[in-house]
């Protein structure tokens, strides 16, 4: 690998540990905390003309490619994907020089599970990415039912290209 190759990932390194080393600072949300409203289609802007395709987000041919193992419902990643996802998309997968690919994990509870089914089916039409950034914009407290069927169609609706139904209708299948 070149000298080049080494700084890119230290600098995706650097952002990382500095949203886990935010994400610890903060400490967990409360439990009484109600969930956010839904995103609008105004905060999907931060991916638009990115590549997507399945559970990757950026160029095929990115020479670097970051694994994100996350649970949708984990307010350490959400934390970490609100602080640090958006420099590192900005200034890295936009400019193709990084590709992170999705490792979804269901950790925590039902809602765990639900949301992440959903982000998958979503990304069977290369809308993952999109799913999981307003997933996390929507997070309520763990354990809660905050990843209701409501929420779900309001977060695929926002989600320009995304067929909710189709989505819907796979996230529950087996």
């Amino acid at each position: 690998m070149t000298r080049r190759t080494y700084a890119v990932v230290a600098g995706v390194a650097a952002l990382m540990a500095a949203g886990l080393i935010g994400a610890s600072l903060v400490g967990a949300w409360a439990e009484e905390s109600s969930p956010a409203p839904a995103p609008s289609r105004a905060e999907t802007t931060l991916l638009s003309g990115i590549p997507q395709s399945g559970t990757a987000l950026g160029r095929p041919a990115a020479p670097v490619t970051l694994v994100e193992f996350a649970d949708v419902q984990c307010p350490y990643c959400a934390t970490w994907a609100s602080s640090s996802l958006a420099p590192l998309v900005r200034d890295y997968v936009r400019a193709g020089k990084v590709r992170i690919v999705f490792a979804g994990l269901s950790f925590i509870g039902p809602d765990s599970e639900r949301g992440m089914r959903f982000a998958l089916a979503a990304g069977r039409q290369d809308k993952l990415w999109d799913a999981i950034h307003l997933l996390y914009a929507s997070q309520g407290a763990e354990n809660s039912g905050w990843v209701s069927d409501a929420l779900l169609r309001e977060i695929g609706e926002a989600i320009p290209g995304l067929d909710t139904e189709r989505a819907l209708r796979e996230a529950s299948s087996p």
